[in-house]
């Protein structure tokens, strides 16, 4: 079988019974290549990308599953509009019926969880290649993700997703009356053949002899500990972290239970380091 970093769409359509199977039982270093391969410029590479939250979640909508391109010698040949982000015709070729075979499938946005730090991404890049890298900015965050299966799509909601990445030919950019920007498409889209929920980043945050009460009273402890005891605080704290974000619109979050905290009883030998701190506690907190 093809080594899965190197799989196409045609591949994948040929063997997608098999391929399915493959993708349950990936290693580590073949899920490492596939997030390296974000690095590369070739459009319908296949990738992986993990700890992303659902941020946006768009109307369905109809694309073309198949196609029928005829020449006008009479030859003709038929092609899948599946996994890809636009219809490739060459100059002598015509389109018949491009309407005559439409699928359905969901798109939904998605954003770098916060406490994918540093250390992950060092972690899970360290694949080698000596394919050419992206002559673009590959910092991005955000993705379009184009579902196809019937995955169940949740605002919110911790996702894996692996599928052939593509750069975006959308143009279409929101302005309000000021002419300020509103809404950015992101600049890839990713046609998902494996899009599942991921589980809490910190598999120790519900055991089974837990109970949310007693959850909560521990972590209402160590932030009332990092207020300097102001138990008040801590619970505006708890409640910022928890608090809903329903959708997002450039960097700005919308639901966001936003906190702005004055505290006059912090030393200040520890004053320029207790920011740092806190912000180190929450990434592993979240």
């Amino acid at each position: 079988m093809e080594a899965v970093q190197n799989w196409t769409r045609d591949y994948f359509l040929s063997n997608q019974e098999e391929c399915l199977k493959r993708l349950s039982t990936l290693s580590q270093e073949e899920r490492a290549c596939l997030r390296s391969n974000l690095n590369f410029k070739e459009n319908g590479s296949l990738v992986l990308i993990n700890h992303f939250f659902v941020t946006d979640i768009k109307e369905p909508e109809f694309y073309c599953e198949k196609y029928e391109l005829k020449k006008a010698d009479g030859s003709a040949r038929v092609e899948q509009g599946k996994f890809c982000e636009r219809i490739e015709i060459a100059e002598d070729e015509t389109c018949e019926d491009p309407e005559k075979h439409l699928g359905e499938r969901q798109s939904c946005i998605i954003t770098e969880s916060s406490s994918n730090n540093q250390w992950i991404k060092e972690q899970e890049t360290s694949c080698v290649s000596n394919k050419r890298k992206l002559e673009v900015d590959t910092s991005q965050k955000n993705y379009l993700v184009r579902i196809y299966d019937s995955s169940e799509v949740l605002l919110n909601q911790l996702v894996e997703v692996i599928g052939f990445v593509y750069a975006s030919n959308s143009t279409n950019i929101d302005t309000d009356d000021f002419g300020d920007t509103i809404d950015q498409p992101p600049p890839y889209v990713i046609h998902a053949i494996m899009f599942k929920e991921q589980p809490h980043n910190n598999p120790l945050m519900l055991q089974e002899n837990e109970s949310q009460d007693d959850v909560y009273n521990d972590i209402h402890r160590i932030l009332t500990q990092f207020m300097y005891n102001d138990e008040i605080a801590a619970k505006y704290v708890l409640c910022h972290l928890i608090s809903s974000v329903y959708a997002r619109v450039n960097d700005e979050s919308l639901g966001k239970f936003t906190l702005n905290l004055i505290c006059h009883s912090i030393p200040l030998e520890v004053l320029n380091e207790y920011t740092q701190n806190l912000y180190s506690f929450f990434e592993c907190l979240l």
